[in-house]
């Protein structure tokens, strides 16, 4: 298999987050939703910090910082992804650290 359809490439989710997407969480009535608020719920208390690894589009740490009704951290080694994530934030007017990564083999951490 190429690189182009492999998942774990950049190029891959690169792709996936060029094109523009509806800025909303996930939503609420979804059963990925509901399982999420459940698995986490007895561990989020208000003004926790959260950290997403592979969070773009944020949809999901959207939903968790919600929850935690405090700023939420994200990292994301698609910059197409990452802009994705901000964007939904903004629009959602929530507060978050969102960062890309390379990796331990990659370029220095960027904000």
């Amino acid at each position: 298999m190429n690189n182009d359809g492999r998942k774990t490439e950049q190029d891959h989710w690169n792709k996936i987050y060029a094109n523009d997407r509806r800025l909303r969480r996930a939503p609420a009535l979804s059963v990925t939703t509901q399982t999420f608020k459940l698995l986490i719920k007895p561990h989020v208390r208000r003004g926790m910090r959260i950290l997403e690894i592979g969070c773009a589009p944020g949809r999901v740490l959207a939903v968790a910082a919600g929850m935690a009704d405090a700023p939420v951290a994200g990292l994301d080694y698609s910059p197409n992804g990452l802009e994705a994530s901000r964007r939904l934030f903004a629009a959602l007017n929530l507060q978050a650290d969102l960062r890309h990564e390379q990796g331990p083999l990659g370029d220095e951490p960027q904000r």
